[in-house]
């Protein structure tokens, strides 16, 4: 398969093509993908500096890339990459050449020729399938041989979920993005929940994901697709200062989501309450459908607020008084009366949550934003 990072809007038959060794990594950015490579032709006979966005592309890998030659105006003659597809090598002198750049650490160029000089063309297939026995190789323990094996490995699927996911029509940039969330997990994971995407990854929805599960061949009517539909308007919700959304709100903006209600809707409910996802429940004459996270918070908010009811809070009215009028005088301003007597509500224990009062001291306090006044925390005196 063909990665296509750049200039997708470049037909492919007026692109060139070009061939090669990756011989070095000049520049990464590791959270885009985009690498600024020197490329040696298969022939041997031309060095090419080769850019764009290639996740993963390893120093070694032979690449097959098409793109459009460009003067840059520094570093000159640069072949930028609209779409490359990468192999490993299969000739026991590539092979040498790929263990012996760096791409697998531990292994430098003598090391990688005494592999190679035992292995033949099995080389990769010894490092894949039976990683112990490079320890038969002069110079590796066997805990250094499950060390190579493992790195091998973890290449491997690296490559492999970066395929998978370029299949769905992902860029290079999202699915590197995907890759970091997930790691070596990525394929397994996505197989078996697409719609996680939505709740992890930031700028994928549900309405990505939910074409990605279609192209995986996910029924529409999916248990893994209707509790997906519940997270996204919930979280939705969230996002606009909702911490849940009665269920009769939800169930609509499941349907309006997939055009799914009922008993489907009503048991991916259930499930997600049973396994500690949601939380379902009545209050106030309505039932209410929250996320976990959510409610957990929303309890503990409650809990303290009742901590500051149980705790007796006085302060000396007096004191506070003198202080403001101080302050009045040292900035010119004349708060009324209705205003001081807000102020010392907020700070006194009888209208901790007297909500327009304290509205009313916020909007005074912005008022006097450039010399806020200068009012001890609850429980503090003031300095004399």
């Amino acid at each position: 398969m063909e990665y296509q990072p750049m200039h997708q809007q470049f037909m492919l038959d007026e692109l060139e093509r070009i061939t090669g060794y990756v011989n070095e990594c000049i520049f990464e950015n590791e959270d885009t993908g985009y690498k600024v490579l020197e490329v040696e032709s298969d022939d041997g006979l031309q060095l090419m500096t080769v850019v764009g966005i290639m996740p993963d592309l390893q120093v070694g890998e032979r690449i097959e890339a098409r793109g459009r030659w460009k003067e840059h105006n520094t570093y000159g003659e640069q072949f930028e990459v609209s779409s490359f597809s990468r192999t490993l090598p299969q000739d026991k002198d590539a092979m040498e050449r790929y263990l012996g750049s760096g791409a697998i650490k531990g292994i430098g160029a003598a090391l990688a020729h005494r592999i190679v000089e035992k292995f033949g063309d099995n080389t990769f297939h010894i490092i894949e399938a039976e990683p112990e026995r490079l320890a038969e190789v002069k110079g590796i323990s066997s805990a250094k041989a499950c060390e190579i094996g493992e790195q091998f490995a973890a290449q491997s699927a690296a490559r492999e979920a970066m395929v998978f996911l370029q299949g769905f029509g992902l860029t290079p940039n999202m699915s590197m993005r995907i890759y970091k969330e997930f790691g070596l997990k990525t394929v397994s994971v996505l197989s078996q929940n697409p719609y996680i995407l939505a709740e992890r990854v930031q700028g994928i929805g549900f309405r990505r994901a939910d074409e990605i599960a279609r192209q995986m061949g996910i029924p529409e009517e999916s248990p893994g697709r209707i509790r997906g539909a519940i997270r996204f308007a919930l979280q939705n919700a969230a996002g606009e200062g909702h911490t849940y959304l009665p269920l009769d709100k939800l169930e609509d903006e499941v349907f309006n989501l997939i055009g799914i209600s009922g008993i489907m809707v009503d048991n991916a409910l259930t499930e997600s309450v049973m396994e500690g996802q949601l939380v379902q429940k009545r209050e106030l004459e309505e039932e209410r459908v929250y996320l976990k996270s959510f409610y957990t918070a929303e309890s503990g908010v409650a809990r303290r607020l009742m901590e500051l009811v149980e705790t007796p809070q006085s302060i000396d009215e007096e004191k506070y008084r003198l202080r403001m009028q101080q302050i009045e005088k040292d900035q010119k301003i004349e708060l009324s009366d209705e205003q001081r007597e807000a102020v010392l509500a907020v700070l006194s224990d009888e209208s901790r949550f007297a909500p327009n009062d304290f509205r009313r001291a916020c909007a005074y306090k912005a008022r006097l934003e450039d010399a806020p006044l200068d009012i001890p925390e609850p429980g503090v005196e003031p300095e004399d």
